[in-house]
């Protein structure tokens, strides 16, 4: 008889998140279900969005694959406890095609690069411990703070100018590279990314290059540019103001200034 494999260990999202292609099991809390969807095969599968109180934001995404549509995970509610055995998490790249708004070179061989493309990033939280029974936390989507609690280091710090500068509506994200990508690269150009990974440092959204990354300008007239344009442009003029595509529904008032 054949002896049954033991689960591995029980660990928090944090740790799973860092052990690629390993097996592990962990439990969370469903804060999103998405509709089961029929695969091309036959089989099934629903995606789902777990957190814990190590990785309260901006969640764990698990797809769940099953034979019959019977299979899948039974939610009932978005606050269900679910636990996974012998899982894999796996690294997802991205692909931008951006706006280059600022680039500032930290030394010789890295530089910060702050990229927009007019969508929005879900919030990010900033929890900062200030003593044994207090902590703050901060959430945030299209602005930079330089504040204490952020994790834009001494290097990094943009001017207030700068920041004046940027688009109102969108998520202005990180780029953390090698000088040498970016050499012919300056703000005002329109670039593809490709081969990127995206995660939350300290509450900021940040971008993190690749071995495989590559950095391509594209023309101001190129189709994906002007479609991001007239997005942005529709989105000014919506009298949805400059409320993110996921602050639904809008709260009941924002309080504005000048500057």
């Amino acid at each position: 008889m054949a002896k049954k494999r033991d689960s591995p260990k029980l660990i928090k999202i944090k740790d799973a998140i860092k052990l690629i292609n390993q097996e592990v099991s962990l439990i969370g809390i469903v804060l999103e279900q998405r509709e089961p969807k029929q695969c091309r095969n036959n089989d099934w599968i629903c995606t789902l969005r777990i957190i814990d109180d190590t990785y309260p934001s901006p969640g764990l995404t698990v797809n769940v694959y099953s034979r019959t549509l019977e299979q899948l995970p039974q939610i009932k509610n978005h606050d269900d406890m679910i636990l996974f055995t012998r899982i894999k998490a796996q690294r997802v790249f991205i692909f931008l095609v951006c706006f280059v708004e600022e680039i500032l070179h930290a030394d010789e061989d890295t530089s910060a690069v702050f990229v927009w493309d007019g969508t929005d990033a879900p919030p990010a939280s900033i929890l900062a411990k200030l003593d044994s029974t207090l902590s703050i936390s901060y959430a945030y989507s299209s602005s930079i703070w330089c504040t204490m609690f952020s994790s834009l280091s001494v290097h990094t710090l943009l001017s207030r100018d700068v920041l004046l500068s940027f688009p109102t509506v969108g998520t202005i994200l990180r780029v953390h590279l090698s000088s040498h990508l970016f050499y012919r690269v300056k703000p005002g150009d329109w670039v593809k990314l490709y081969h990127l990974l995206c995660e939350v440092d300290r509450g900021s959204w940040v971008i993190n290059v690749t071995s495989s990354t590559k950095v391509h300008h594209i023309a101001q007239d190129d189709r994906l540019v002007e479609k991001i344009m007239r997005m942005y442009d529709k989105r000014l003029s919506s009298k949805l103001g400059h409320i993110s595509f996921w602050c639904f529904p809008s709260p009941p008032g924002l309080t504005g200034c000048k500057n």
